[in-house]
């Protein structure tokens, strides 16, 4: 269970520092933010609702960190390190912390949101395009490949709103500006939003861990003629989510070991990794054990859990979902799959007919 208490200079460069329910505090790298910085449950509730973001009112961050056993130390300015908001909706109350907004608005996070804490994040990540008269946006940042513009989650479109539309221009702004006062926070767009809120349920609020916006509607017109502007932005590619249902439990048959374990021996990785490798393009050193995440794949698998609910060695859900997806898509999950079955259907019958 963690929190970010709000952000640090150190060596020269912004952390965020995390305090967790044992008092223990700690610098994280801003490139973590995406997945470290708010508590985590096994059991949340989910609500979608439409609200506009000038309903949300800054609030005691301890209303929240308190439910969680969270002690941040009694300072009024590391209260103040991470915003806190709190939203009604239909007679129910919201806290919803800024990292959960941030990780919501500034897709694909784990490329984007760190970029953000920095100054001038929008014109180091996109420029505007004149030559037929009309801005177009064009996005100039390393991240922005075909694989992943292949993704559900639309990038394009949001940061068309945020480049052409006051507030929300602000608004990416000034992530920088309170990272420099050591907060965690931003100051809203004017819009309607369509989010859904994830999270645990309090006794006087739901405590938010994770929201996900699905579309933005502007309440103010653009200041500039970008070419695509839209009336409503969409966060989420709803042609790619017609007739998915995105909460379906993925599994497949996993051979076990025969004392019904799962993880890889040595000799099995060792057949099994040249083949996750594939034909790499470029030969960089992957930032999580590889081993250890083919493992969480295999677990969560064979126990038939959703990506969230399953437990994992190293990273997160997200992590083993992408590494999944990844292999799927170049075919080597299932040539692994074949050589690991292959090799324990092996250890099988040897030790039956022992």
């Amino acid at each position: 269970m963690e929190w970010a208490r709000g952000i640090v200079v150190s060596g020269g460069e912004l952390w965020a520092e995390v305090e967790s329910t044992n008092g223990a505090t700690g610098l994280v790298a801003l490139t973590e933010l995406y997945r470290r910085g708010l508590p985590t449950v096994d059991k949340t509730v989910r609500r979608t609702v439409t609200v506009n973001f000038r309903d949300f009112s800054p609030c005691d961050a301890r209303k929240y960190t308190d439910y969680f056993g969270i002690q941040v130390t009694d300072d009024v300015v590391k209260f103040e390190g991470h915003q806190v908001f709190e939203v009604q909706h239909q007679g129910k109350t919201y806290l919803v912390p800024a990292l959960a907004l941030m990780r919501a608005l500034f897709r694909p996070t784990p490329k984007l949101l760190h970029e953000m804490f920095g100054p001038s994040a929008l014109e180091r990540t996109l420029w505007l395009d004149y030559s037929n008269g009309t801005a177009d946006i064009v996005v100039d940042a390393k991240w922005a490949t075909s694989s992943v513009q292949e993704t559900h989650s639309s990038w394009y479109g949001p940061l068309r709103w945020m480049a052409s539309h006051p507030t929300a221009r602000r608004m990416a702004d000034s992530v920088h500006r309170h990272a420099m006062a050591g907060h965690l926070a931003l100051d809203l767009a004017n819009c309607n939003a369509e989010v859904v809120l994830a999270g645990v349920q309090g006794p006087n609020a739901v405590m938010v861990t994770e929201a996900r916006i699905l579309s933005i509607t502007p309440s103010e017109h653009p200041d500039l003629p970008v070419v695509g502007h839209e009336h409503r932005i969409a966060f989420l590619d709803r042609d790619w989510a017609k007739g998915r249902n995105l909460n379906k439990r993925v599994s497949t048959q996993v051979p076990s070991h025969v004392d019904g374990t799962l993880e890889l021996t040595d000799d099995e990785w060792s057949a099994i990794a040249p083949l996750l490798a594939g034909a790499r393009k470029r030969a960089y050193s992957y930032e999580l054990c590889q081993r250890s995440l083919f493992d969480g794949v295999l677990r969560k698998l064979a126990t038939g859990e959703t990506w969230r609910k399953s437990t994992y060695k190293v990273g997160d859900w997200r992590n083993a979902a992408t590494a999944h997806r990844t292999w799927t898509r170049r075919g080597t999950f299932q040539q692994a799959l074949e050589v690991l079955q292959d090799m324990r259907g092996f250890i099988t019958q040897v030790s039956s007919g022992l």
